[in-house]
């Protein structure tokens, strides 16, 4: 009696807790950071695993803010050398080295004055500056990442070209290849038809993978030479912004209105969208991060009212998750309560047979 009772309550803890975990992955809530701090208009953004909070870079004001949470916004960084005269874009945290990578850019001025780009590096604990390089003035740099080494690779949009950043700060033309500016323009709004290379990330197996956002297309672009190779996409990814890379090699991209799931098979000769999330194309997000590599999110950072010179107030950085995933996940589970039960009554039916085996040879 006492055993059946036992065999129950095994099997009633497995039916209960794997249904449990299985509800909970349907049913967990995604968090949303609602940012208050007017005219903020963040274009760049990461997590900073060290200090457990976001770090965002402002369009309006060209400083640097962490972000909480619960959505407490502080100053970080604010450069006399170009914060209230420039925009801060893309920035990385190069956790190795406890710093984060802005880039700056302000656009030439239609009265002739020239534009100004530049990298610029600062301690993620005192805040203090560690690296600062100008770069061409005639350009748009726009995103930033770095390798293991501290090497930076920042984008130039208008030129369709990446400069290379060494950790004594160093600057050259890393990759530039016709095959950059030989790709067909297939967004037409103004807002985008200009940009070509966005996102930038080291994905881990000595190379780049870089997105073009008037083109829909993305690029891998090898560390060692420079050498650049078109990745076949089952579909362009227009207006293809922030792109992150996680553990397990999948690339996550983001553009206003859609966030993209990518594999491949063959190291980025071909890549394959396996899923995509339809984002809210109002809040024009920019730019994607892992935080603790496995919850995916976005920064909301309503580029078109910054443009349109449209006051506002609150911004967001809102987490995602990808449906087909998730119901992997699901059904990860339910092999899993599956396999417990066959386990359980094969447990049983042995326990069974052993003892009728043992009657036997007493009597």
């Amino acid at each position: 009696m006492a055993d059946s009772l036992n065999r129950r309550t095994i099997i009633v803890f497995l039916l209960g807790s794997l249904l449990h975990h299985c509800v909970s992955i349907e049913a967990r809530t995604l968090h949303t950071i609602n940012i208050m701090y007017p005219q903020l208009f963040p274009e760049g953004f990461d997590w900073d695993k060290e200090n457990q909070h976001f770090i965002v870079g402002s369009l309006q004001f060209g400083t640097l803010h962490t972000v909480s949470d619960a959505g407490v916004a502080d100053d970080f960084i604010t450069d006399k050398d170009y914060a209230g005269k420039a925009s801060v874009l893309g920035i990385t945290v190069d956790s190795k080295r406890s710093r984060v990578l802005a880039v700056i850019h302000r656009p030439a001025d239609p009265n002739g004055e020239l534009g100004f780009n530049a990298l610029a590096g600062y301690d993620l604990k005192s805040g203090k500056r560690v690296l600062f390089v100008e770069l061409d003035q005639n350009a748009v740099a726009n995103d930033v990442a770095v390798d293991p080494y501290g090497n930076a690779f920042v984008t130039n949009s208008a030129g369709n070209f990446i400069w290379k950043i060494t950790l004594d700060g160093h600057v050259s033309v890393f990759a530039k290849d016709p095959i950059f500016t030989s790709q067909d323009i297939i967004v037409e709004d103004d807002l985008v038809r200009f940009c070509g290379l966005n996102g930038i990330v080291y994905n881990k197996r000595g190379a780049l993978l870089v997105t073009q956002s008037n083109s829909g297309k993305l690029f891998e672009v090898d560390l060692h030479d420079g050498s650049v190779r078109l990745v076949q996409t089952s579909k362009a990814l227009p207006w293809a912004d922030g792109i992150t890379v996680r553990r397990d090699g999948v690339a996550l991209v983001v553009s206003h209105h859609t966030a993209w799931f990518l594999k491949t098979r063959d190291n980025w000769g071909e890549a394959t969208i396996v899923d995509e999330v339809p984002l809210n194309a109002s809040r024009f997000a920019t730019a994607i991060t892992l935080r603790e590599d496995d919850r995916t999110y976005v920064l909301n950072c309503y580029l078109r009212d910054s443009v349109n010179k449209i006051s506002r107030d609150v911004f967001s950085i809102e987490e995602i998750e990808f449906p087909k995933e998730a119901a992997g996940e699901s059904v990860w589970l339910i092999l899993l309560l599956v396999a417990g039960l066959l386990y359980v009554f094969f447990w049983r039916f042995q326990m069974q047979h052993f003892a009728k085996n043992l009657s036997k040879k007493r009597v």
